[in-house]
């Protein structure tokens, strides 16, 4: 899979973050929740343009379109 946007990942698989598309500030609000460049992650249901439902680490982080627009994964 080449790399996407998290809000067009496909439920159910486990990606890598490879990037995150966003300032110092977005950088730092989803490195608070755990979420980093080279971690990985299964997305757990995603509803078109609405929030996005991740797993990482055994839990489970709801994520609004606009943070998961930010995010870059691969797999």
């Amino acid at each position: 899979m080449n790399a996407t946007f998290l809000t067009k990942a496909p439920v159910g698989k486990v990606l890598n973050i490879v990037g995150i598309d966003g300032g110092r500030a977005a950088r730092l609000r989803l490195a608070t929740m755990g979420l980093r460049e080279g971690m990985s992650i299964r997305v757990a249901h995603a509803t078109g343009g609405g929030p996005v439902v991740v797993e990482v680490g055994g839990s489970q982080l709801v994520l609004g379109a606009g943070m998961a627009e930010k995010i870059v994964v691969g797999g």
